[in-house]
């Protein structure tokens, strides 16, 4: 039996949970606010209408529950078109999140394995 996943799947370094907080984005001199779709220790996705170029440089901010706010830095890495009828035009961004101060990576590391029996892992 082969090890190699088929093409069409992803296997990430770091589990994310669902996260549909809303986190700022300071890319290209441009700040806005968005919704975000998912959090994990090495990124997160989040949702928004106008494209940004992979391999951008950008600072995010958010809140975990429970906690306080987060702001560091990362990489556009992925984006695709999101299938949810009501953002229909929006993008999905992915973004890798550039080294972490060990503090940071252990809160949100907290907050993804706090998850209940029937939330998925994605």
């Amino acid at each position: 039996m082969s090890s190699i996943l088929p093409t069409d799947q992803f296997k990430r370094k770091y589990p994310r949970r669902v996260y549909f907080g809303y986190v700022g984005v300071f890319v290209n001199g441009q700040y806005f606010l968005t919704q975000c779709t998912s959090l994990g220790e090495g990124g997160l996705s989040f949702v928004y209408d106008l494209t940004i170029l992979i391999n951008s440089q950008l600072v995010v901010t958010f809140k975990i529950p429970g906690d306080t706010m987060i702001s560091v830095r990362g990489e556009l890495k992925n984006s695709r078109k999101n299938r949810a009828k009501e953002s229909s035009g929006k993008l999905i961004f992915g973004i890798q999140f550039l080294p972490l101060p060990i503090g940071e990576r252990r809160r949100i590391r907290a907050y993804v394995s706090a998850r209940s029996e029937d939330e998925p892992i994605i």
